[in-house]
C-alpha cells in the first residue's frame, strides 16, 4: 500500500462482521482473520458497542468470539454520536432505518454517528473515516439503508463493503500447497 498522509479508520457495520464470518471462514481463511485482528489492535478497526450486542445476539460462533477477544475495538455512545445517532433515527428521509420495536437497539445509526463524528474531530494525524457495511443503497419502495444515509450531504461519509476494505488495504491472500 502507497504512503499516505493520512490514516485510515473502518467503521464496521454487523452486516460486513456476517459476511466475513459466512464468506470467509476462520478454518478456511486464517491470514484474513490476522489481518483483521491487526486492523483491530491498531485501531484502526473499530465499531459501536451496539455491534458487539447484535453479534452476542446471534449466539457464540467464530465471529462473537473473535469480537470478544478484540473487544476494545467496541467503542462506548458519547453525546455527540447520540445526537447524529437521533438525528438519522428521526430523518423522515430515513424511515425503517431503524425498528424502535426492537428490544436492543440495532447497530446502523451508531455505526454511521460514530464514522461521522470521528471523522470531524480534528486530529495531528488526519484521519479518513471509512463506514464498512455489507449492504447496497435503498431500491425503489424499500428502507433506507446505510449508504444511503452515509451518502446524505449532512454527513458525507464513504462506504464500502468488506471486499473493498480488503482491496483498500491492498490484501492478497496466496494458495499454498502442502505437500503429502
Amino acid at each position: 500500500m502507497e504512503s499516505q498522509a493520512y490514516r485510515i479508520v473502518y467503521c464496521v457495520d454487523t452486516s460486513s462482521l456476517v459476511t466475513i464470518q459466512r464468506t470467509y471462514r476462520l478454518s478456511v481463511f486464517p491470514g484474513l482473520w490476522q489481518c483483521l485482528s491487526g486492523l483491530a489492535e491498531d485501531c484502526r478497526l473499530v465499531a459501536p458497542r451496539e455491534v458487539l450486542k447484535e453479534l452476542e445476539i446471534g449466539g457464540e460462533d467464530d465471529m462473537c468470539r473473535w469480537a470478544k477477544n478484540h473487544e476494545s475495538m467496541f467503542r462506548d455512545l458519547d453525546a455527540e454520536q447520540a445526537e447524529i445517532a437521533k438525528q438519522i433515527v428521526n430523518d423522515p428521509k430515513f424511515k425503517g432505518l431503524f425498528d424502535i420495536d426492537k428490544e436492543t437497539p440495532e447497530a446502523d445509526p451508531f455505526v454511521i454517528a460514530l464514522a461521522v463524528i470521528e471523522q470531524r474531530r480534528i486530529r495531528l494525524i488526519q484521519e479518513c473515516w471509512v463506514v464498512v457495511a455489507d449492504e447496497g443503497s435503498r431500491r425503489p419502495g424499500k428502507k433506507p439503508r446505510i449508504p444511503d444515509v452515509c451518502t446524505d450531504d449532512r454527513y458525507q461519509v464513504e462506504c464500502i463493503r468488506v471486499l473493498g476494505m480488503f482491496e483498500q488495504e491492498g490484501w492478497q491472500f496466496v494458495l499454498t500447497s502442502q505437500e503429502s
